[in-house]
This record gives C-alpha cells, sequence and structure tokens, in this order.
C-alpha cells in the first residue's frame, strides 16, 4: 500500500491546499463475561488475543484493488486483548485530509515487500505467527469442553488485505475533520456457529468447522465495527 508521503513532506513548504493529518486510533473489547450461542451453549473465554493492523483508509468507494494510493495509514500492528472493555490507543493514522468512503486492514498478517509470503506484522511471541489465539470453555447440560484455537487469516495474494468494507452511507467527507477512529471487536460473535461438541480434543484446527465458523466471522459476518468520535 503506498500513501503520498513525499506530499507530506511537501506541505512544510507548499501551501496545497491538503491538509496533512494524523489522528489517534482507539480500540476495545467486550470484558470477561459468559455468553450463550446460538446452538445453546454458555462459553466462557478465558484469553481471546487479537493480531489487528495494518489499516488503510481509501477514497475509493470499494476498498482494494481500487485503493492503489491510501488516503491514511496505521502501518503498525498491535496485539488486543479482546477481553479488556476499556478503550485504549492502538495507533495513529498518517495520511493527508480529504474524501474517505472505504477501510480495509489485515488481522496482524501481511505480504511482506517482496511479494513472496506473508509475514505477522506485529512483535509479539504469544501470538506465535496467528491472527487470533483463544481459549476457554464451553458447557451444554452434562456437556463440557475446554477448548482452545489459533486461528491464522492471510490475505489471499500480495496487495490485498483480508476486510475491505465499504462506508456507504457514512463517508468522511473532509479526514482532516475528524477526530479519533474507535474500533469495537466482539469475538463472542465469531463462537456463535461453532460446534463445540465436533471438536476433537477440544481444538479448532483449520479446515474444521469450528475454524470455517470463526473465520468467517472475523471476515465477514462480524467484522470489526468502525466509527469515528470527534
Amino acid at each position: 500500500m503506498r500513501l503520498l508521503l513525499g506530499l507530506v513532506l511537501l506541505f512544510g513548504c507548499v501551501d496545497t491546499g491538503v491538509d496533512p493529518v494524523e489522528l489517534p486510533v482507539v480500540a476495545s473489547g467486550v470484558g470477561p463475561a459468559s455468553f450463550e450461542t446460538r446452538d445453546g451453549w454458555t462459553v466462557t473465554l478465558e484469553r481471546a488475543d487479537l493480531a489487528f493492523g495494518p489499516l488503510y483508509l481509501c477514497t475509493a468507494a470499494n476498498a482494494g484493488d481500487l485503493c492503489e494510493t491510501a488516503q491514511a495509514e496505521m502501518l503498525d500492528g498491535v496485539v488486543l486483548d479482546l477481553l479488556d472493555d476499556e478503550p485504549r490507543e492502538i495507533g495513529r493514522l498518517i495520511g493527508l485530509g480529504g474524501v474517505v468512503r472505504s477501510v480495509m486492514h489485515d488481522y496482524g498478517l501481511t505480504w511482506d515487500l517482496t511479494g513472496m509470503a506473508p509475514r505477522t506484522h506485529v512483535d509479539d511471541a504469544s501470538m506465535g505467527d496467528h491472527s487470533f489465539v483463544v481459549e476457554g470453555v464451553a458447557e451444554r447440560g452434562d456437556e463440557r469442553v475446554v477448548f482452545h484455537g489459533a486461528v491464522a487469516v492471510e490475505p489471499i495474494r500480495p496487495g490485498s488485505l483480508v476486510v475491505r468494507r465499504s462506508l456507504s452511507g457514512t463517508e468522511i467527507t473532509n479526514l482532516a475533520d475528524e477526530g479519533t477512529l474507535v474500533v469495537a471487536i466482539d469475538p463472542r460473535r465469531w463462537l456463535d456457529q461453532v460446534r463445540f461438541d465436533e471438536l476433537e480434543d477440544g481444538a479448532i484446527e483449520e479446515g474444521t468447522q469450528a475454524w470455517r465458523a470463526v473465520v468467517a466471522g472475523m471476515t465477514a459476518q462480524a467484522r470489526p465495527a468502525i466509527t469515528w468520535k470527534r
């Protein structure tokens, strides 16, 4: 992803009419409360760590291939404790004022500059090159499943990102007029359709129904909520 950093530097000596911006990004999880899934499992999460970022804001209505140059970007990835519902700053968006119509981001794994393979973008060995690490207990009647999983969500090719979304109806007219980008993430929704009784040794492993349900939640059905706070 390319940002016009040269123009940002140029603003120091030339009045272009476009304002450089640096805005905080704040994120929060949901807290440690238990919840019930659609199949009647009561789930208590004991760990829910997520690698989040990089994140890009785009002028194009459809993020992705139409966003060759980001309007703003947060290049650093960070690990979030999704059992902490206290908002905290996780990074800064650097870019230019102007229209924003779409957003895209990865879950900690992104293609390196050589385009050879996805690599981790967070400095946290506890994630083990994964995007989402989860542990907990699911109970239903006399059934009790102690489960664990480590899910890697990788871009499918160089230049692509895992999550792309349009801001249709909530477009930003001028990024320079905005305040804080707020990211709210609910991992409970990623586990809502997991069939815990089908887990072998409680493991959420690649290719299983549980793994597919979690990835679908992360990338399509329950993506992080993104709003602005002035």
